[in-house]
């Protein structure tokens, strides 16, 4: 999603497909991600010590919370892109709340997929610090329905921002 925005808010061509110019970017920062993530889960499952679990989670936490924080820097540029910089003369009053409604209804989403991943990040890096202590179970159950609880809000809040463009196929 950020990327998406990142194209729309920097297409200073007016471009059809603003997306294009920046895929080869988002194919490299999701093959680096997915690297990282199984490159994390084979140190752990080879060396398995509780620093690699530390550095592990770390790494996946830190991957979410850049998507987090892009998609709340990128989502708010393009809030602000859609409102324009001030309400125009030449902007009809149903045209200008037509645009403002669009631009609230992207913030609300921005917001909703920051927190979604934020709080993915948040889970990640907290049950990175439980063992296999006494006791410790039951909190990495509620981590993991918490974290995957997160992970169904933005494939729904993903899926209803796509409705619309899909309904015609």
């Amino acid at each position: 999603m950020a990327f998406q925005w990142f194209a729309i808010v920097y297409n200073t061509r007016l471009s059809r497909k603003p997306f294009e110019r920046v895929m080869p970017f988002f194919v490299k920062a999701n093959v680096t991600a997915v690297v990282l993530a199984w490159a994390s889960f084979a140190t752990f499952l080879f060396v398995g010590t509780p620093e690699t679990l530390i550095a592990g989670t770390v790494v996946l936490a830190s991957i979410f919370l850049s998507i987090s924080l892009a998609t709340a820097w990128y989502g708010i540029k393009l809030h602000y892109a859609i409102m324009g910089k001030n309400h125009s003369s030449s902007d009809t009053d149903q045209r200008f709340k037509a645009k403002k409604k669009q631009a609230y209804k992207l913030g609300k989403r921005a917001a909703a997929f920051a927190l979604g991943f934020f709080v993915q990040s948040l889970m990640l890096m907290i049950s990175g610090f439980f063992g296999g202590g006494k006791g410790e179970g039951t909190a990495l159950l509620v981590l993991t329905a918490l974290y995957l609880a997160s992970e169904a809000c933005n494939l729904a809040n993903t899926i209803r921002l796509y409705q619309h463009s899909m309904a015609p196929l």
